[in-house]
């Protein structure tokens, strides 16, 4: 997978790679998402920074013996309520950014001959024969679900979990909120087909 301060450094030459590829790529979505992205992480430092001052207060006035205000307290779960919303939507921002970013094939070297398919490929070599087949041949899934040895959308699944695990930060809003952990779950398996992979 790309990573998106590469594209963001090197827009033009990313946007050459893709088209020497046969892939006209519009960067402006994934750019104007990125800087989304960042907007919303600026605004939730700043409202728990605003939380963390709010419980300060609160801590200061127990700590006197007095009991916070009700407006206080309706203040400090309005900023966690809006913390929480902020949050969902970081992550949806991430998922788009990771489901484009997903899309895009490799750079190729530059040594890789520019072209519009197989015909375009330099041969550097050939080693052995090349065996010639009474039948179409099968590729390698589709012979290891007919064998029953390959479970694609269980592999999708496990993925899932694994990229859960790996950013905690996902993992921990799965819990809170697992109707969203469903929804891209069920969306990134509907969208798996092997045969375009």
């Amino acid at each position: 997978m790309l990573d998106i301060k590469v594209i963001k450094e090197n827009v033009e030459a990313v946007k050459q790679a893709m088209l020497n590829r046969n892939k006209a790529v519009n960067f402006d979505q994934i750019l104007k998402l990125d800087e989304e992205r960042k907007f919303v992480i600026w605004e939730i430092e700043k409202l728990r920074l605003k939380r963390n001052k709010e419980s300060g207060e609160i801590g200061k006035l127990k700590k006197d013996g007095k009991e916070p205000s009700l407006d206080i307290l309706a203040e400090i779960n309005e900023t966690r309520d809006i913390i929480q919303e902020q949050e969902k939507r970081l992550l949806m921002i991430k998922n788009q950014m990771e489901d484009f970013l997903l899309g895009l094939p490799n750079i190729p070297d530059e040594s890789v001959p520019i072209g519009k398919g197989e015909k375009n490929n330099k041969i550097i070599r050939i080693v052995g024969e090349i065996k010639k087949f009474s039948f179409q041949p099968k590729h390698h899934w589709e012979i290891g679900e007919k064998l029953d040895i390959l479970d694609l959308c269980v592999s999708k699944k496990k993925e899932i979990i694994a990229l859960s695990k790996a950013q905690p930060s996902f993992f921990k809003t799965a819990k809170r909120e697992p109707e969203i952990f469903d929804a891209v779950a069920k969306s990134r398996i509907s969208s798996f087909s092997p045969i375009s992979q």
